[in-house]
């Protein structure tokens, strides 16, 4: 269940809602749209209370949505990473993984004034979807992530960012396409940088560093 009252609005605009947003409330969401959104309360006859009142939550387009198993996904504090090769993932408990374009800074009118110098500005809404023209390199890396995730699903491991960027840059030492990471053949050459620092992490404890790309 997600109440109006519960949207953070187009903008970041801060106020009190309205019987016109009500009227407009299928503007914003309509059935069978694919949002992100945090769990805020379960009631006792299972209902989930669902709220999107942060920029990084809303509607999400212009992506890739890759379904694997929820017990690979590794839990952790934060969810939505931003990849060093320039790619956005959301990994969510519930095995949904959302793949696309990093998203642009939001402008300096509507960052926190409250984060620290050394904070890097917040990402655009995704409600806040402007038409953008995506390069074929961008989608190539977009499909080389979501590839990576299916891989490693696949190979039923633990599905986290630094597990998807080894994927990532073994696929790219190996010169394979997207679509060829995939390939039977391929799976175990694409994730043996991955199971070994997965190894290495149940003796040493879990690693947080990026490989190079």
């Amino acid at each position: 269940m997600l109440m109006l009252s519960a949207i953070n609005l187009p903008g970041g605009v801060q106020r009190r809602r309205t019987q016109e947003d009500e009227l407009n409330m299928r503007t914003l969401f309509q059935e069978n749209d694919l949002i992100s959104a945090e769990v805020q309360q379960f009631y006792g006859d299972g209902t989930m209370a669902l709220h999107t009142r942060s920029h990084k939550y809303g509607k999400l387009e212009g992506g890739v949505l890759v379904k694997v198993p929820p017990l690979l996904i590794k839990r952790s504090k934060q969810h939505f990473h931003s990849l060093p090769c320039g790619v956005d993932v959301i990994l969510a408990n519930n095995g949904y993984c959302w793949v696309a374009p990093a998203r642009p800074p939001l402008p300096s009118t509507l960052c926190t004034d409250s984060l620290p110098s050394s904070s890097p500005p917040p990402s655009a809404s995704p409600m806040d979807v402007s038409v953008r023209v995506t390069s074929a390199e961008v989608r190539e890396k977009v499909a080389r992530v979501r590839n990576a995730i299916e891989v490693l699903g696949r190979a039923c491991m633990a599905i986290s960012a630094p597990s998807v960027m080894l994927v990532y840059s073994e696929s790219l030492q190996a010169s394979l396409a997207p679509h060829a990471m995939l390939h039977p053949n391929n799976l175990r050459a694409v994730t043996a940088l991955a199971r070994a620092a997965q190894d290495q992490a149940d003796r040493d404890g879990p690693s947080t560093c990026f490989p190079s790309v």
